[in-house]
């Protein structure tokens, strides 16, 4: 794959080949803004210019302990609201080959880091999922997303649609993930 520089940074846990201009080519994590050694028990002495992808780590800590537990049957369909980067998706991916993905991500940045990191593995949508179909100003968050609920900063006008008459397009669903930045409860009818 292509190098990128480190201005574009890679998703947080993404273990990736990365190098200093020309220098010597080497597997690095980065983790909240900190290069790691892949296993996370060094930090990288020198900050690299450039990186591209190689293995993905999932590391979604102690607020998520069930992921391990999941079952998904073949041919299934899991569904990603507040899809982000595609963290998600992408482990869904990876654990459940055969399965069927949708992922919804409003905010127009993250909307198209996870559109290209997921290809054709993934639908993604560049609505939010809500009670009614209708605009909204979404405040970005640096570190971990979005929110409609953001105080002040940057606005970004997205367009929402209704959760109901959205997720009756599938026969069926097998897995929902709501991952809205507080919003959880008020998409659900």
């Amino acid at each position: 794959s292509e190098w990128t520089p480190v201005s574009e940074p890679p998703v947080d846990g993404l273990i990736v080949e990365a190098r200093t201009n020309d220098g010597p080519i080497r597997q690095l994590l980065l983790h909240r803004t900190l290069w790691w050694e892949p296993d996370m028990s060094v930090m990288a002495t020198e900050t690299p210019t450039h990186w591209r992808a190689v293995q993905l780590k999932y590391d979604f800590g102690d607020f998520n302990p069930v992921m391990p537990l999941l079952s998904v049957p073949d041919n299934g369909t899991i569904v990603v609201a507040g899809a982000y980067k595609g963290d998600y998706l992408s482990y869904f991916n990876e654990r459940f080959p055969l399965v069927h993905l949708y992922g919804y991500e409003p905010q127009s940045e993250a909307f198209e880091f996870c559109r290209k990191r997921l290809g054709e593995k993934a639908i993604i949508s560049p609505k939010a999922l809500a009670t009614a179909s209708r605009h909204v100003w979404l405040g970005k968050v640096k570190s971990d997303g979005c929110s409609v609920y953001a105080d002040g900063g940057q606005r970004e006008w997205v367009e929402t649609v209704d959760v109901v008459q959205e997720l009756s397009q599938r026969a069926q669903i097998d897995l929902l993930v709501l991952n809205c930045e507080g919003g959880e409860w008020a998409i659900l009818p």
